[in-house]
């Protein structure tokens, strides 16, 4: 093998097998650990909350809102109307859909930037891309749905 005239290119391609292997399992041991961190679980011996999201970065103002719980308050300007806010479950949904696609897709661009990328692989990067793109778009849509909603009934209750 040291005698190979093509000894350099040899090495070169064994090198760059074996460091896309090593950045497909970091890639699949970051997805792994990104879901489980963010997994509501009951587990009492913890001594945090596994719900507290103190493992999970929002992205956006919204989001807090978003994930809030069904939760009775009162005010005294409503006549101690109680007012609930409940859990966008198709929002939430899709915003994990997108957060695994974007675990992907940080894996396969990581993989590009060593130039140990396939053209399947490509192929799937641009799907992945084509999806991420489309559901940010059906969120962005939905929310915008929701903040309609929001203001018919406000409008309707003012009427009443």
């Amino acid at each position: 093998m040291k005698n190979d005239t093509d000894f350099q290119e040899q090495t070169d391609n064994w090198l760059k097998e074996l460091n896309g292997i090593a950045l497909k399992k970091k890639g699949q041991l970051m997805s792994f650990w990104g879901k489980q961190a963010c997994k509501e679980k009951d587990n009492s011996q913890l001594e945090f909350s596994v719900n507290s999201k103190q493992f999970c970065e929002p992205e956006s103002d919204g989001e807090q809102e978003l994930m809030l719980k069904i939760v009775g308050t009162s005010t005294g300007n409503e006549n101690n109307k109680s007012t609930t806010t409940r859990v966008a479950t198709v929002q939430n949904e899709l915003e994990s859909k997108r957060k695994i696609l974007n675990s992907d897709l940080v894996g396969l661009i990581e993989r590009q930037k060593a130039g140990l990328i396939s053209k399947s692989q490509e192929e799937e990067s641009k799907n992945k891309k084509a999806q991420i793109a489309e559901l940010k778009a059906t969120l962005k849509r939905k929310k915008a749905e929701q903040e309609r909603s929001k203001k018919h009934r406000a409008n309707k209750k003012a009427k009443i």
